[in-house]
């Protein structure tokens, strides 16, 4: 219960493979998402993060409808205005998790953008042209973009953006 960004940082803490993938429950991958990425890091082994498209659903009713697609290039000044990277279609080595640490504690909302973020400053993330994960909104009644508003914590986000280099930022594990 101390949220979102702590369980996260408990899971990178106990992990021990050579790349990290995020899975959100409201989520999902199709069945080729780990193969796909595998199979690029191997082809790039000096890659460090890389991040796929992704299909987007909206929840209508009892069905979930797809209204668009993410997928475009890294776009450093594109990433500081909007997060277009979703978590669950981003994946890093874990060399970058212990060098630049993992999700900072004083965000609930907007966790993802911050982590990519800081990530992207060190190493741009490669995209891998594939439509892999999927996205829902309002698939379940506590999602985040739900429940955590949106203006106070993009107000925290850009202070802690701002405050300096996002590595002075951090809360290193």
């Amino acid at each position: 219960n101390q949220g979102v960004c702590a369980a996260r940082n408990t899971g990178l803490q106990k992990t021990t493979g050579t790349h990290i993938a995020y899975l959100d429950s409201d989520n999902t991958w199709d069945v080729d998402f780990l193969k796909i990425f595998a199979d690029f890091f191997m082809q790039t082994p000096n890659a460090e993060t890389a991040f796929s498209g992704q299909k987007i659903y909206s929840q209508l009713d009892d069905e979930s409808v797809f209204t668009s697609i993410r997928l475009n290039e890294f776009y450093p000044r594109m990433i500081e205005n909007k997060n277009y990277i979703d978590l669950n279609c981003f994946v890093h080595s874990r060399n970058v998790f212990e060098k630049l640490g993992g999700f900072d504690l004083r965000l609930k909302r907007f966790v993802d953008w911050e982590l990519i973020s800081r990530y992207s400053l060190h190493h741009a993330p490669h995209l891998i042209p594939a439509l892999v994960s999927n996205y829902y909104f309002n698939k379940t009644e506590d999602q985040i973009t739900g429940i955590e508003g949106y203006s106070q914590n993009l107000k925290t986000l850009r202070n802690i953006i701002s405050g300096g280099p996002l590595s002075d930022n951090i809360n290193k594990l």
